[in-house]
């Protein structure tokens, strides 16, 4: 068998052409922000002028249709009938499409719910932290399985006026932060997503979830009958998404500054660079061995977030902290992300050299959740299960969890005999 290859100078040409002019265009977004907002904003309003284009539809049709049939004589109605047909047809597919609209329900982000009763410290955090700056409204607050730490916005209707918001706090985001520098990425998280300052860019920015959501969720295949909303944003959120990253880089930027106002540089440089080794560690080499355990063996169900606070302890060293993040700093990227590079972040904030992350001695994990850190450890490990059913062969998974009674505490610690070795 042989590989394909491109000729010179055609496909790999053109890409490359292609990937240049826009981070020309991105560099200038980034030089002129106020003016590519202005740009961007009608393209941000098409999703709003889209779902409303149905209903318009609809009531203008039934206009026409009252106008033709109670305000022009019988004798004369023949000579309209195939504008009579044309407005009947559309406000027909107008109304279907507005009925299949009205039926929309967005799922809110899956995890573990914490209540007060569960963590009372992290919601204590949550008021102290709004007694300092503004903060938007948290409806809730869930635990996942992933490195991150967001707000997510679900709209409670069809059309998106208003939403509820969804505090979304990653496990190995508090497992590997100290309290003091979790509190510090949270106050940032909260004040990014605060309507009192830069509110354009910060909606220019939210847009970007909210369009995508709808593409999701009308892909699923019991909204397949939306067809019409579905094939639209299927093409509409993606190409938002990629025109409006120098918005949400601006907006990123715009956090860190912010944040400044409550929490130092340090602070906030410790914070930032701790997550973004933990990050890579996680993605290089954390999961690349579970994965490769799994593959060793499909018969032993595996717990990873049981010991990866100690994972991290031992296997995240200084000198390796050391040497990504000079790599980072030393090497920017040359392609412009949503998320800023780290030495885009810290000529931002003012800071000019790469300071080592501090050991986490306490982990937020521990402080805020409290008592209830075995137990939402073991609920997590179970959500990454029934997400990681891939790699698992399906009978086998099934298997062993109906049938499988060894213990946690031993699981875990064959595992982590296998990962420090």
């Amino acid at each position: 068998m042989t590989l394909k290859t491109n000729k010179p100078g055609t496909a790999n040409h053109s890409t490359i052409a292609c990937s240049t002019a826009w981070n020309k265009i991105f560099s200038i977004a980034l030089r002129f922000p106020r003016g590519y907002m202005l740009v961007l904003i009608p393209l941000a309003l098409m999703g709003y002028a889209y779902l409303l284009l149905f209903p318009v539809l609809f009531l203008f049709g039934v206009g026409k249709i009252i106008h033709f049939l109670g305000f022009i004589p019988m004798s004369e109605l023949s000579q309209h009938l195939v504008s009579l047909a044309f407005w009947s047809g559309v406000t027909l597919f107008a109304g279907l499409t507005t009925r299949q609209m009205l039926y929309i329900q967005f799922p809110t982000p899956e995890g573990i719910n914490i209540n007060p009763e569960t963590a009372s410290r992290l919601h204590k955090l949550l008021k102290q932290i709004k007694h300092q700056v503004n903060i938007p409204v948290i409806d809730r607050i869930i635990i996942t399985e992933q490195l991150s730490l967001d707000i997510v916005k679900t709209p409670k209707y069809p059309l998106p006026v208003w939403s509820s918001n969804t505090l979304v706090v990653g496990l190995p985001l508090m497992q590997c932060l100290s309290p003091e520098y979790f509190k510090c990425a949270l106050a940032r998280k909260l004040i990014q997503h605060s309507k009192h300052q830069h509110v354009l860019p910060k909606l220019l920015s939210q847009f970007r979830s909210i369009w995508t959501l709808y593409s999701y969720h009308l892909g699923n295949q019991k909204n397949k009958n939306n067809i019409v909303l579905y094939q639209f944003f299927k093409f509409y959120a993606p190409i938002y998404k990629f025109i409006s990253i120098p918005v949400a880089n601006y907006v990123e930027l715009l956090a860190d500054q912010d944040t400044l106002r409550v929490i130092n540089d340090e602070d906030l440089l410790q914070t930032i660079e701790k997550v973004i080794v933990t990050k890579i560690y996680l993605e290089k080499q954390y999961w690349p061995k579970i994965r490769k355990m799994i593959d060793h063996n499909r018969y032993k169900l595996l717990y990873p977030y049981s010991k990866l606070e100690q994972v991290l302890q031992k296997g995240l060293t200084p000198q390796l902290s050391k040497r990504w993040l000079d790599t980072l700093y030393n090497l920017p990227s040359l392609e412009m992300k949503p998320v800023p590079d780290l030495r885009s972040r810290m000529n931002n904030i003012g800071r000019s050299s790469v300071r080592i992350p501090e050991k986490t001695k306490v982990t937020a994990a521990h402080y805020f959740l409290d008592n209830a850190y075995r137990d939402i450890i073991t609920e997590v490990n179970q959500l990454w299960l029934s997400r990681s059913n891939h790699l698992y062969d399906k009978p086998i998974i099934q298997k062993l969890q109906t049938t499988q009674q060894t213990s946690l505490q031993n699981q875990t610690s064959r595992m982590n005999t296998e990962l420090f070795n």
